[in-house]
């Protein structure tokens, strides 16, 4: 803070001095964050991740005709368009993305700082974000989810301001960044609701006096049940999303606390942070409860909920019944979520540990952690996907190949966002319900292959005589490893196999 000297001249508190070393430092770490995830997305000219083209061809067609290509909530693309038209679709998504996801540091900052009152541990939990394994997974992976986990963080701040220095502005700021939170990602909003509304609950509950004002527990009692409808309409409107769920937990424990752990590849545990924020959450349970530290810190009403709120959802997080067994399920995407309660929670133990220390030490102790954490080495992409250029060689060949207004059936998610992206052919994996098959191609790669239809294949290119007739191989250089089947060739193919085969075919084996 500034004060004012007598001779008109102005100086620095100490106060000011700690508060300008722990934004400059915050800002680094969001700097040096951003900065090294955009050089790792930078290093491939092609998109990173399974859906890293279903951006590129989200952002072309913003571009183009002013909609989006796949029906979805619209904010992350509206963040990623101008990075989009400044370069192209494919270095647009890698920068905007680079930025959201860093930019988390901030909220978790200003959260860590509220709950514990201490520069030190607001510190340590924007270095723990800036070094999440998790958050840098979903920069690559999962660009919505962490577009809408940053505002989802960034709700929590201000709501947390707004509660301890009521104010319209920063009460409508807080709500305005948790309906833009639902207009990026649907997973998101959901834990931001997690964590919001039973601190909202709790601090109405604290400064409602109900037997004088029954139209605040009207006006309460309302907003729920407005809140429900809308909450249940909104999901309702997404087709399937209660299916989804239910398949959230399986009968099996995993005690791995693995982000995801397919069957036969080595699970994804990025750092061990779901793991660890169980641990700190643990730890913030035993240490708040300790008589000594409950006369040590007294806190307000919506401070207690928030902390429970964290604590919840990082235990929620860790139950060892998710089944993390799916790459598309619910489970990893709530997995993934375990960077934020482990900021918020290691920095509530920082300070309870370091209690006895003086404000500017325990700055200098987070600020060495800020430095030093950084260089630990580890795996920082692991799990990421990345596009082979092979791949890309064999689409840029599909696409002179493929007759107008064609329809491609393929296994892959990822090849079928690069059928669109480079043929600009629509492309899924779900065989159509009305089916043309002059006009409909099947894209099989080598890893879908079974021996019988293997077999076939390699028996078919011997014999055909047209090229019509052929399977037609996107990589001439390497036979069967992504061939294009016209759909009156791959139904003739599939009635010469065996009765085992058919049945395997007919399913069509997408993953």
């Amino acid at each position: 803070m500034l004060v004012r000297l007598g001779d008109g001249k102005y100086s620095v508190t100490r106060s000011g001095m700690l508060d300008l070393v722990s934004a400059l430092a915050v800002s680094g770490l969001f700097i040096w964050s951003g900065f090294a995830r955009a050089s790792f997305l930078l290093q491939s000219p092609h998109p990173m991740g399974v859906d890293g083209y279903y951006y590129a061809i989200q952002l072309r067609s913003l571009a183009e005709d002013w909609r989006l290509f796949y029906p979805s909530l619209p904010l992350c693309f509206v963040w990623l368009l101008p990075f989009s038209l400044l370069s192209d679709p494919i270095i647009g998504t890698k920068l905007g993305a680079a930025i959201a996801t860093a930019a988390a540091v901030f909220p978790v900052n200003a959260l860590a700082r509220r709950f514990t009152g201490d520069r030190g541990a607001g510190l340590v939990a924007a270095t723990l974000v800036a070094i999440s394994a998790q958050s840098r997974f979903l920069s690559t992976e999962f660009v919505k989810q962490g577009v809408g986990l940053t505002l989802a963080a960034g709700t929590w701040a201000l709501l947390g301001a707004s509660l301890d220095r009521p104010s319209k502005g920063r009460f409508a700021l807080a709500l305005g960044l948790l309906s833009l939170t639902a207009l990026t990602h649907r997973f998101a909003f959901c834990v931001a609701l997690f964590v919001t509304l039973p601190v909202f609950v709790t601090w109405v509950c604290q400064t409602v006096d109900w037997k004088a004002d029954r139209r605040s527990l009207l006006l309460l009692g309302g907003t729920v049940a407005v809140s429900v409808g809308v909450g249940v309409i909104w999901r309702l409107s997404f087709g399937n999303d209660f299916v989804v769920m239910s398949k959230l937990f399986q009968m099996k424990p995993d005690w791995s606390f693995a982000t995801l752990a397919l069957p036969g590849a080595p699970p994804l545990v990025f750092h061990h942070e779901v793991r660890w924020a169980a641990v700190a959450s643990l730890l913030t349970l035993g240490l708040s409860s300790s008589p000594g530290a409950a006369r040590a810190s007294p806190l307000r009403g919506h401070v207690v909920a928030f902390r429970a709120g964290f604590v919840s959802l990082a235990l929620f997080v860790a139950v060892p019944w998710l089944d993390i067994s799916n790459a598309e399920g619910p489970a990893m995407r709530l997995r993934l979520v375990a960077f934020l309660p482990l900021a918020i929670c290691a920095a509530l133990v920082f300070r309870q540990c370091l209690g006895r220390l003086t404000p500017s030490v325990r700055l200098i102790v987070g600020a060495i952690m800020a430095v030093g954490l950084p260089w630990i080495p580890t795996a920082r992409h692991e799990g990421t996907v990345t596009t082979a250029p092979s791949r890309v060689m064999a689409m840029k060949e599909l696409a002179a190949k493929l007759p107008a207004d064609s329809l491609v059936v393929t296994t892959e998610r990822q090849l079928a966002f690069m059928v669109t992206w480079y043929a600009r052919a629509p492309a899924q994996r779900a065989i159509p319900a009305l089916l043309n098959p002059d006009r409909t191609f099947r894209l099989i790669p080598s890893n879908a292959l079974e021996p019988d239809m293997a077999l076939a294949l390699a028996a078919r290119r011997k014999r055909a005589t047209g090229v019509d007739a052929c399977p037609q191989d996107l990589l001439p250089s390497r036979p069967g490893s992504l061939t294009l089947l016209q759909e009156q060739i791959y139904q003739s193919l599939t009635h010469s196999l065996p009765l085992e085969s058919q049945m395997y075919w007919q399913a069509w084996p997408a993953h």
